[in-house]
């Protein structure tokens, strides 16, 4: 489950409004509608309320799944990226790729990905 779905489970589950969840995070209600429609969660801001010993319990437990989820995301973005360079390993001679045709993807700065076109 990502983080935005886990945050709108938790929710409802606890039978709470939106403005219920923007108190209880001390974030906005429009904060938790862009949040539960998708919009990035920064791990930051989910870090902060995994140490927040000011939420109760149960927040602080969704904010460590949601913490879990993100991991397990950013886990497959790796895992794929390796892959995709395996292949052209095995495929090609890495020499044999131009420098500039590798990008790095923000925040995974030590694993390069292929530019679309060349996998």
């Amino acid at each position: 489950m990502t983080p935005n779905k886990t945050l709108k489970a938790t929710r409802k589950e606890r039978d709470l409004t939106q403005d219920d969840m923007a108190d209880t995070l001390g974030i906005s209600t429009a904060r938790v509608n862009q949040f539960e429609k998708g919009e990035s969660i920064p791990l930051g801001r989910i870090h902060d309320w995994c140490s927040n010993p000011r939420l109760p319990d149960w927040a602080r437990h969704m904010a460590e799944q949601m913490w879990l989820s993100a991991l397990e995301e950013q886990s497959a973005v790796i895992n794929e990226q390796i892959t995709q360079l395996s292949d052209l390993l095995q495929r090609d001679s890495f020499s044999d790729i131009d420098q500039r045709s590798l990008i790095v993807e923000p925040g995974l700065d030590s694993i390069p990905t292929p530019r679309k076109g060349l996998a």
